[in-house]
């Protein structure tokens, strides 16, 4: 059977150059939006009150946001050409869902009482990202 899908290729350095812009402008936006939606004792001030006027765990809550973001993102593909996407409309959604699936990692860790990064093994050219150096507090790794 015929593949009819065409193919995007895309190099690790363009991937690379984009995650790392991603990861750079969600990290400055969390710090400005940090001091609109939170108090000094709570950074997620503005989900725990959700979670309470919806009477459900915040961890939940923002998952279920996070989950509004990535539908957003199935109805922006499904209404338009790709090469017709508002990118900045479209990065905007995706930076969004990863915060919020972020902030759901942080009430889980936060009720574990452990922030540090939990990883099954991971190999990179025969190496764990431990051996790398570049993750001290890695659990799990072996």
């Amino acid at each position: 059977m015929e593949n009819k899908t065409k193919q995007i290729p895309v190099s690790l350095e363009s991937y690379m150059e984009l995650s790392d812009a991603n990861d750079k402008h969600s990290r400055l936006l969390m710090q400005i939006k940090g001091k609109e939606y939170s108090t000094e004792g709570d950074f997620l001030e503005m989900e725990n009150r959700l979670a309470g006027m919806l009477g459900d765990s915040p961890e939940y809550v923002s998952l279920v946001m996070a989950g509004k973001h990535i539908t957003s993102l199935g109805i922006i593909l499904g209404k338009n050409e790709v090469d017709k996407i508002d990118l900045a409309k479209w990065d905007e959604r995706i930076r969004d869902a990863i915060n919020l699936l972020k902030i759901t990692s942080a009430f889980i860790h936060a009720k574990q009482n452990d922030f540090s990064l939990h990883l099954s093994k991971i190999e990179k050219e025969n190496k764990t990202l431990r051996d790398c150096g570049e993750f001290p507090n890695l659990k799990g790794l072996k």
